[in-house]
């Protein structure tokens, strides 16, 4: 009966993306099913029963489950679903839903943006979204392009014990969070938080970067995973004062001030060259500005006799390598990037492998690093004071190697 149904109920198991390891399945809460409702729903979206909320993403998503769903609830609005997303029925479904609001991940924007421009891209009633992902260098250029006037963008895990959420509506952040959480300094190479004399963490400065905890309480309990065994390492303990315990979120994000905050990246992504820490979000965000560049995943890479990894960006291009403007790339990255940041190579894919929620898997394109004897792409590479990106060759790599070229 109902009475027996309580909010620390499972209701569900949703699977991790998978893109840093196995994917895990995590408990999901009645409890945080009505906190998605009332936030997301009450606080951000307050749906109506004349509004209509499409859903091309699948729900086995977080976002699909307890983003889309609980504000279609709680105002009485229909979801419109689609099997899967398809960027060319995507505009055509939300005429034919007559929709009033989508749920997005940033991919699902980006391959909107890339789509030639119409004269209908204005003509649809969709005046709100919400989802996470939505990327700064097209934020504002989306919401003006199809005439949304409200991004509700959030941070979250399927995981997760709290969330943030762009409840004010303002350009390029996540919004707030109303839990206890912190945001303390990391050594990215180390892999662990900074932790003091007396063995406590650090928070940053406003306006630095570090990685996101949540306190775990009575309030804010952290439901983890199927496999228990699993639990333990999202866990951080005697992080402020002995005997508490924090949920490691394995993100970072920028301390913003007011409870706001800025995604940076996630940790597996994130990578050390030249001393100094780069983000692969804010790479690709430059990569993604150039002509010719319809998308972008930037990691670092091995390179035989150096410490860190280099920056590497793999591209899907409009236009062949044979016409890529090179030297135009290799300017416009030394112009909008710290030395440290400047990817030294690149390497042209037709298609990336996702996982079942469009996000980029990384670890093949990581093992294969910049050797061609293992990658069957083209692969090019910034030679230290040179003017562009040159082919990389096997003799090339191999100077590479045995440390001709100090990169």
């Amino acid at each position: 009966t109902t009475g027996e149904v309580m909010l620390k109920d499972r209701f569900a198991n949703d699977f991790t993306s998978g893109t840093t390891g196995m994917p895990k399945a995590s408990i999901q809460t009645r409890r945080r099913w009505f906190a998605c409702m009332h936030v997301f729903g009450g606080l951000d979206m307050n749906l109506k029963s004349n509004d209509v909320m499409y859903v091309s993403i699948p729900f086995f998503h977080t976002n699909a489950l307890i983003v889309a769903w609980p504000p279609a609830a709680r105002g009485g609005a229909a979801l419109a679903i689609r099997r899967r997303f398809s960027v060319s029925n995507f505009w055509k479904d939300i005429h034919r839903f007559n929709a009033t609001a989508f749920i997005y991940i940033g991919e699902i924007c980006r391959w909107l943006m890339n789509q030639p421009p119409s004269p209908d891209d204005r003509k649809n009633r969709v005046k709100q979204i919400v989802g996470n992902g939505l990327r700064p260098d097209i934020w504002k250029a989306f919401k003006k392009r199809f005439g949304i006037s409200k991004v509700f963008e959030l941070y979250g895990a399927a995981d997760g014990t709290a969330g943030f959420t762009n409840v004010l509506n303002i350009d390029c952040t996540v919004g707030f969070c109303p839990s206890v959480y912190a945001i303390v300094r990391y050594d990215l190479e180390n892999d662990a938080p900074f932790r003091d004399e007396h063995g406590f963490m650090q928070k940053v400065e406003l306006g630095e970067s570090g990685l996101l905890i949540i306190e775990i309480t009575d309030t804010a309990p952290f439901d983890g995973y199927t496999d228990k065994s699993a639990n333990e390492k999202k866990i951080f303990r005697d992080v402020f004062e002995k005997g508490d315990a924090w949920y490691n979120s394995g993100d970072l994000l920028r301390d913003i001030g007011y409870k706001h905050a800025q995604f940076v990246d996630r940790l597996g992504d994130t990578f050390r060259w030249k001393g100094e820490n780069v983000s692969t979000t804010e790479v690709e965000e430059v990569v993604n500005s150039f002509p010719y560049v319809s998308g972008s995943t930037v990691y670092g890479a091995f390179v035989p006799g150096t410490d860190g990894r280099a920056g590497m960006a793999a591209i899907i291009s409009d236009a062949g390598p044979e016409d890529f403007d090179f030297k135009g790339m290799a300017a416009g990255m030394r112009d909008a990037l710290p030395p440290y940041a400047v990817p030294i190579f690149l390497r042209f894919l037709t298609e990336f492998d996702t996982t079942a929620t469009h996000k980029v898997k990384k670890s093949q394109l990581k093992s294969e690093g910049i050797d061609p004897s293992r990658v069957n792409e083209p692969l090019y590479v910034l030679l230290p004071d040179a003017p562009e990106y040159v082919p990389l060759t096997q003799e090339i790599y191999d100077e590479i190697a045995s440390g001709k070229y100090r990169l």
